[in-house]
């Protein structure tokens, strides 16, 4: 069972141009294994450190502004 200590960082989500090869990165960095979760107009990856889920990668290009940069969001 979990703790969710207040202020702790719950979920992480990494917007990126290229799912996939951040897929590759994460997998050989910090072993991550990875879930598609189909939605509307695009894949939703989770990623999973071992059976939990801890966050999600999305392409950028399901996000309604153009010009963003990649990033990693952090949900307290």
């Amino acid at each position: 069972m979990a703790s969710y200590t207040p202020g702790r960082f719950v979920w992480h989500e990494l917007m990126t141009p290229d799912v996939e090869k951040s897929k590759g990165f994460y997998a050989e960095l910090l072993g991550w294994t990875f879930q598609a979760m189909p939605m509307p107009g695009m894949d939703y990856t989770m990623v999973m450190s071992g059976p939990t889920g801890v966050g999600g990668i999305m392409p950028l290009s399901a996000l309604p502004m153009k010009g963003v940069p990649p990033h990693w969001l952090g949900y307290v």
